[in-house]
């Protein structure tokens, strides 16, 4: 035979490098649509968390708690109301001390 053979019209397989690239592609093309997926995942729960979260009346539990520490004063000290500018300068006196006592009180039992 000679060295004519390329003549003929036989299939040729394609390269190594074409075969690298094809399956590169196919794996860039799987990594972005995972990553699509979970990054609409993320998304999505966030949009719930916030829309709960919105829900909830703003402050509410610190509204709470300044409920419960006022309550607490009123019931200890009195509600304030009504006094007079001496009475009222004669009850913050108590008050200081009495306030200076319960400190000192903690700070004995530590």
């Amino acid at each position: 035979m000679s060295n004519h053979d390329s003549d003929t019209k036989s299939p040729t397989p394609p390269s190594y490098r074409s075969a690298v690239d094809a399956e590169r592609k196919a794996k860039n093309d799987k990594y972005k649509a995972e990553r699509a997926a979970e990054d609409s995942a993320r998304q999505t729960s966030t949009i719930e968390r916030m829309r709960e979260e919105a829900k909830e009346p703003a402050f509410d539990r610190e509204i709470e708690d300044c409920g419960v520490l006022i309550g607490w004063f009123e019931r200890t000290y009195g509600s304030g109301e009504g006094s007079s500018g001496v009475e009222a300068s004669k009850d913050q006196g108590g008050l200081l001390s009495s306030i200076k006592g319960a400190i000192d009180g903690v700070s004995a039992g530590l």
